[in-house]
C-alpha cells in the first residue's frame, strides 16, 4: 500500500517544492486509506465508489468495496476488530487503554512470580490482538490517476 499522509493536507504546489524528485509514476495507483480521520474529499470519493469506511484497532481507516470479504462485525477477546464509526473506535480504544493500564498497575503489587508471568502474558496478548489485524489490500478501493 502506498501511504503518503503528508500529501493529504498540503497543496500540490507546496508538495512539488518540498519533494521535487518524487517519483510520480509510483503514485498512480493509490489505496483509499490513511490514519485517523479521512478528509471530506476522501469521504466523497469513497461514497462515489460505493465503498464503506471502516477503522481498525490502530486507528487506520479504509474505504473497502461493498462486496469485500471482510466481516466488520468480527470480534475476539478485545471486542470488535473493525469499526464502522470513528466514535466506536474511540470508545473501544478508551476501554482498551483503561484495561491495559489496570493490568500494568497490577504488576506493581504482585509478589508471586507465577502470577506476574500470567499478567505479563495477558499484556503481551492484548498488544498482539490490538496490532494483529490488518486489512487485506485487495479489499481496499484503489484510485487510478
Amino acid at each position: 500500500m502506498n501511504h503518503f499522509y503528508l500529501g493529504r493536507w498540503l497543496p500540490d504546489i507546496i508538495q512539488r517544492v518540498l519533494f521535487p524528485l518524487e517519483n510520480t509514476e509510483a503514485m498512480q495507483n493509490k489505496k483509499l486509506t490513511a490514519k485517523q480521520m479521512p478528509t471530506i474529499n476522501e469521504c466523497r470519493l469513497c461514497q462515489r465508489f460505493q465503498g464503506t469506511l471502516v477503522w481498525n484497532r490502530n486507528g487506520e481507516w479504509f474505504c473497502i468495496y461493498a462486496d469485500a470479504d471482510v466481516d466488520i462485525n468480527e470480534e475476539d477477546k478485545l471486542g470488535k476488530k473493525y469499526f464502522a464509526k470513528f466514535e466506536d473506535f474511540r470508545k473501544w480504544k478508551k476501554k482498551y487503554t483503561e484495561d491495559y493500564y489496570k493490568l500494568e498497575d497490577r504488576t506493581l503489587t504482585i509478589d508471586d512470580e507465577e502470577e506476574f508471568k500470567q499478567v505479563e502474558n495477558q499484556l503481551r496478548e492484548m498488544r498482539h490482538l490490538k496490532n494483529g489485524y490488518k486489512m487485506d489490500s485487495a479489499n481496499v478501493i484503489t484510485i487510478n490517476g
